[in-house]
């Protein structure tokens, strides 16, 4: 019978600075500078920095930094940063942040926040547009139907 051998293998993380277009690695840790794209295996971890895309496997961690879009697949944390989108699969910890639409399954917000959409009100806002999407649909075709209508009684 042959006997299984396990290899351990060991990551170093990626440890950059400066300006990217884009980063990836199994963990990442990145700050000070401009990145296009952050993206990890496992997690990534981001100090002042203006990015337009971090993507984690695991958990990301975000301080004192400008980011557009927020994707994590565990836990996101986040302290004295912008994020205009944030995403987590988990939790969202959130501390003097300024946050555009958090989607997560739970979201704790410390003190000095400000978020313009969390999940309820994304749902919220996303039904009373498509609501009034709807009605405004249905009266124009209302209004294009009588003109015709109209029309042809005059014709």
């Amino acid at each position: 019978m042959e006997q299984s051998t396990l290899e351990t293998t060991t990551f170093t993380p990626v440890k950059a600075c400066g300006c990217t277009r884009y980063l990836s690695g199994d963990q990442v840790q990145f700050g000070p500078g401009l990145a296009g794209s952050i993206s990890a295996q496992k997690d990534v971890n981001i100090e002042k920095t203006a990015a337009i895309v971090a993507k984690a496997d695991q958990n990301l961690r975000v301080a004192d930094s400008i980011i557009t879009t927020v994707v994590a697949g565990n836990d996101v944390a986040s302290t004295n940063s912008i994020v205009r989108v944030m995403v987590a699969r988990n939790n969202v910890v959130a501390d003097h942040c300024a946050l555009g639409i958090v989607a997560s399954k739970q979201v704790t917000l410390g003190e000095g926040n400000r978020i313009l959409l969390d999940t309820p009100r994304a749902i919220a806002f996303g039904s009373a547009l498509g609501a009034t999407f709807a009605l405004v649909t249905w009266y124009l075709s209302k209004r294009r139907n009588m003109g015709k209508r109209y029309n042809r009684i005059n014709s």
